[in-house]
């Protein structure tokens, strides 16, 4: 990721990602430059997919009927009403067919590496994409492994990258860029939410959702953050600079018999 890019393939990149699931605001800096700044935000941003593919795919109460997918949703909904009948179907999906389930789960996986290399492998060389992909598998199978008792618990463990969370409460914390000094800033300090790049994960009884993780947030006071505004907006300026002076000159709209456009006559030397 620290590698730079070209800005034709930055470009690229981020209209897919702007055509993607993900929410962003409308002054989102994705700047097609490789300074820190833009490498920061570029890497908290495929986090930001990658953790969403892993929600969508890996955070579900069985993986042998993961495409018929209200699954997940059903048994949420039966947790709140009755959570024991609720741990009861889980725990009967997951002994249907142990083989089946984690041949599912190493399809989740390929297709998470997949979805993956297709919106960020055009930033590495052919040689790199491979190893891009392993370090993706890598994750996402960390990701299956920490899942795993959470799927067998008699408790429901639900995730949220829900993004109306309230950025003004305490459940949360800042997503941590290399190098970032970690100090929590007062309260005043902190800034706005901006993007969710982790979720919360809570625990759901009798219709009661537990927080037990902060959701790990991107906020508008961070130094590289406000660095990539800047120069988002510097690049902004310049090239309404460049269209401005490209813009040809209005000439003036005399006509041939010598009257001005408001209609007088030319004076005569």
């Amino acid at each position: 990721m620290e590698q730079d890019v070209p800005e034709n393939i930055l470009k690229t990149i981020w209209e897919k990602l702007r055509k993607g699931d993900i929410i962003l605001p409308p002054n989102f800096p994705l700047i097609p430059s490789n300074s820190s700044a833009a490498k920061a935000i570029r890497f908290a941003l495929i986090l930001a997919v990658l953790f969403r593919e892993i929600n969508q795919r890996i955070f579900q109460p069985s993986y042998f009927l993961s495409e018929t997918n209200n699954l997940r949703e059903t048994l949420e909904h039966l947790a709140v009403s009755n959570g024991e009948k609720e741990a009861f179907c889980r725990r009967v999906l997951l002994s249907i067919d142990s083989d089946a389930e984690h041949n599912a789960l190493e399809s989740e996986i390929g297709a998470i590496a997949q979805k993956m290399l297709s919106y960020a492998g055009r930033i590495f060389s052919e040689s790199q994409q491979e190893l891009f992909c392993t370090k993706i598998r890598q994750i996402v199978q960390t990701a299956a492994e920490a899942w795993l008792p959470i799927q067998r618990s008699r408790r429901k463990f639900e995730t949220d990258f829900d993004e109306s969370f309230d950025p003004d409460d305490s459940e949360w914390d800042r997503f941590p860029f290399a190098g970032e000094n970690t100090t929590p800033a007062a309260q005043d300090l902190q800034g706005l939410y901006i993007l969710n790049i982790f979720p919360c994960i809570s625990s759901l009884e009798d219709d009661d959702y537990d927080p037990l993780t902060k959701i790990i947030q991107l906020r508008s006071s961070q130094a590289l953050y406000l660095a990539a505004q800047g120069e988002a907006a510097q690049i902004a300026s310049c090239v309404s600079a460049r269209r401005s002076s490209n813009r040809p000159r209005r000439q003036s709209t005399a006509g041939s018999n010598g009257n001005h456009f408001l209609g007088g006559s030319s004076a005569k030397v």
